[in-house]
């Protein structure tokens, strides 16, 4: 065989392999940016929409997976057990996950503002219906131990 016909195959197979190294490293990316994190959230005290403080009690789930790298908008996925919120995106980072959730409930805009802090696992979640001030809630949240 001629060694231009030996370059050309070795060139054309170098050319297909670096072209299944990037289709692997596309299908790969977004695994390695699919980190999940899963807690239970428990309320500890409310503040009105007058500035009033209360206890209050309850709880919700929270798993939270990033699809996209930290930095890119509304990267992670949130899924809760809190009605009417079960699923929404939001913002996050290595510290701090912030998203917005808006529901249309019988003719009533009902707007949820979560904010947590993934270091402390403390949390806010701002309440409000049609645009008028609610209430925020307080709690912490701890991760969730898989039952075996």
């Amino acid at each position: 065989m001629p060694v231009a016909w030996n370059g050309f195959i070795l060139f054309t197979g170098l050319a297909i392999m670096g072209r299944l190294l990037t289709l692997g490293l596309m299908l790969l990316s977004p695994l390695a940016h699919a980190q999940e994190i899963s807690a239970v959230c428990k309320y500890e005290f409310t503040v009105d929409d007058q500035g009033q403080k209360s206890g209050t009690s309850g709880d919700f789930s929270l798993k939270a997976t990033y699809m996209l790298p930290p930095g890119q908008p509304l990267n992670v996925q949130v899924r809760t057990t809190k009605a009417p919120c079960y699923e929404f995106l939001a913002n996050g980072d290595d510290m701090r996950i912030s998203g917005t959730c808006a529901r249309a409930v019988q003719n009533m805009k009902m707007v949820y503002v979560y904010k947590i802090d993934r270091i402390s696992g403390a949390f806010e979640e701002h309440f409000s219906v049609n645009d008028r001030a609610g209430i925020v809630h307080y709690g912490h949240c701890l991760p969730a131990k898989p039952l075996l």
